[in-house]
């Protein structure tokens, strides 16, 4: 017998009588599809896991006897729903903050890590009842001071913001003895002269003192004349009255008043008798 070895591990060694030696290649059958079979001159068939590494770090890269290379997408769910999650081939998981958006300025927006964009309205109270609290889709809470007033000239209005409108009575103060305030609610304060009582009395002059009020004094009833009597009648005021006449008087005046004297009814007639 010859010697057909060729020493190589990768051929099937023959030799036909009519033609002599001859190699066939070996053909190296993978045991399953994660192999890969080939073969090495000196030791023959050999598996070699194959290479499932798709370059893609958004996916795992696996193999199945049976099927081969398996491709299976990575979960980035990092479970905050604050996030984007997204895969990039190069880099792989990828989180970026969401925004949330308010609708306009009464309203906020916030992010909740398990609920995600939260929009709720804006407060606008300010605690205070001095104003109306309203929203403004532009400016957002409008503070807008209300009106306390009452339509009466004899309060104070004004506004605590702890009670709301507050209405005072004003006090009207005279500005002297002459005069008398009260209020007026369409007017306000109002100042009246006082009228003194007694003016009715003809006898009796009524004015005013500003320091001290009322005062009255008595008419002089003096017209310069001895020969009138001076009175003062309470409805006509003075009343000059000339001197009383008396019969079988005569009435005269002198420097120092009036003056009477008996008539003289002598008629000299010593057959007569006088009198009057």
């Amino acid at each position: 017998h010859i010697d057909i070895d060729d020493g190589n591990e990768c051929t099937i060694d023959h030799c036909d009588p009519e033609t002599g030696i001859w190699t066939e290649t070996l053909h190296c059958v993978a045991q399953d599809e994660c192999t890969e079979g080939h073969c090495d001159p000196k030791i023959g068939c050999i598996d070699e896991a194959i290479k499932c590494d798709d370059y893609d770090e958004c996916t795992t890269d696996n193999c199945d006897p049976e099927s081969g290379c398996v491709h299976i997408d990575i979960e980035c769910d990092d479970y905050d729903a604050c996030t984007e999650d997204d895969c990039d081939s190069d880099s792989g998981c990828t989180y970026s903050s969401i925004e949330c958006d308010a609708p306009n300025a009464c309203y906020t927006a916030y992010c909740d890590r398990s609920e995600g964009c939260i929009i709720e309205p804006v407060e606008c109270d300010d605690y205070s009842k001095c104003t109306d609290d309203t929203c403004d889709d532009n400016e957002g809470c409008v503070y807008t001071t209300i009106s306390c007033d009452d339509d009466d000239e004899c309060t104070e209005d004004c506004c605590h913001p702890n009670l709301g409108c507050l209405h005072k009575e004003i006090t009207c103060e005279a500005e002297d003895f002459c005069s008398l305030t009260y209020c007026d609610k369409e007017e306000g304060c109002v100042t009246e002269p006082i009228e003194c009582e007694g003016d009715e009395d003809e006898c009796f002059t009524a004015e005013c003192d500003p320091e001290v009020g009322c005062v009255y004094k008595e008419v002089i009833c003096d017209d310069d004349d001895v020969c009138t009597y001076d009175e003062c009648d309470s409805e006509k005021g003075c009343v000059y009255t000339n001197c009383e006449t008396y019969s079988c008087w005569t009435t005269g005046c002198d420097e120092y008043g009036c003056t009477w004297e008996m008539y003289n009814c002598d008629d000299y007639d010593e057959c007569t008798e006088d009198y009057c």
